[in-house]
């Protein structure tokens, strides 16, 4: 592992765990390709950039048995995670892969298979603590919450973009992604889904792709073949299950009354 420093100070650590004791706000850490079991879940303390070597090139694997990344609250200007896999991440609370209480950005990551008793099979960013989250050009697929929010369960401003979303589950609402809020003052640009693809996610509850509690903004989104595709139905608002979204859309979901409703389509 190679830490850079603000100052361009640089050390090398065989591990990420003693890499993240030393660095300091602004670091920039870089991973070397290789498979990391991870035994124990890695606390992120402070404001990084983690950087792999590639999707598949640098791989983390919780064996099914641990959290992967928890960022502490004192990460105050958020965390950046970029190229490379996160797999087989457990935890029974929330967040399979990544639990982030603060601003949180991934790039170019694969998330397989991971699980969380709770909320947000791959990733957990919400409950009230309303930090952006951005995902840019990742793949999740296989990812299961027990609850709710197969792949990822999100509040805050959020932008996903270039991203896939196949084969998630959850066991009631959600199974791609649960998008919430309680701040009734947003608006859909605060959650933008641009070219985003959602096939073959499947759930007990509602919405086969997404979960709708928030105003959200879909452009040029892909939820697949029609009613089968995303179990139950693709989109699900605070009234309604919409079941024939399809590939190239772009639609608001707005709040009216207190309440998000989504058009259909």
């Amino acid at each position: 592992m190679r830490l850079t420093l603000p100052n361009n100070q640089t050390a090398t650590y065989d591990d990420l765990p003693s890499a993240l004791a030393t660095a300091t706000n602004g670091s920039t850490l870089e991973v070397c390709p290789g498979t990391y079991t991870v035994s124990d879940t890695i606390e992120i303390p402070v404001s990084v950039t983690i950087r792999g070597s590639g999707r598949g090139v640098t791989v983390f694997d919780g064996a099914g048995a641990v959290r992967l990344f928890e960022m502490l609250t004192s990460a105050d200007n958020g965390v950046v995670i970029e190229d490379m896999t996160l797999q087989n991440g457990f935890t029974q609370d929330s967040g399979g892969a990544i639990l982030a209480p603060r601003p949180l950005t991934v790039r170019r990551v694969d998330f397989l298979d991971n699980h969380a008793s709770q909320y947000g099979g791959a990733i957990q960013a919400a409950f009230y603590w309303y930090y952006d989250l951005v995902v840019e050009d990742c793949h999740f697929e296989g990812n299961r919450a027990d609850l709710t929010g197969g792949a990822v369960f999100l509040q805050g401003k959020t932008t996903v973009s270039d991203t896939t979303f196949v084969a998630n589950t959850a066991g009631i609402d959600g199974c791609a992604m649960v998008v919430s809020a309680y701040d009734e003052g947003t608006t859909p640009a605060d959650r933008t889904f641009d070219t985003v693809v959602v096939h073959q996610n499947a759930c007990d509850g509602q919405g086969g792709a997404l979960r709708v509690s928030s105003a959200m903004r879909c452009i040029d989104c892909d939820f697949g073949l029609g009613p089968t595709d995303n179990a139950p139905g693709d989109v699900s608002d605070y009234d309604d299950l919409h079941t024939n979204y399809a590939d190239g859309l772009t639609f608001d979901c707005t709040i009216q009354s207190d309440k998000p409703q989504c058009p259909n389509m």
